[in-house]
């Protein structure tokens, strides 16, 4: 578990570089799959949800 954490708080922020760098400090592509799912989920959440978060910030 701990291996993908890094790839998962990668894919969290949308971040390919930051992907880069956890699997150079790796030596492995364990961390892309924590990645690849976390990634999916924020492009799908961050779109739908952020308008609703501001929404309510301002209400």
């Amino acid at each position: 578990m701990l291996p993908v954490l890094p790839g998962g708080i990668a894919g969290q922020q949308c971040s390919t570089p930051a992907l880069s760098a956890v699997q150079a400090a790796a030596g492995n592509t364990t961390p892309l799959t924590g990645y690849t799912i976390t990634y999916a989920i924020s492009n799908v959440l961050l779109p739908l949800l952020g308008p609703v978060i501001v929404g309510i910030g301002f209400a």
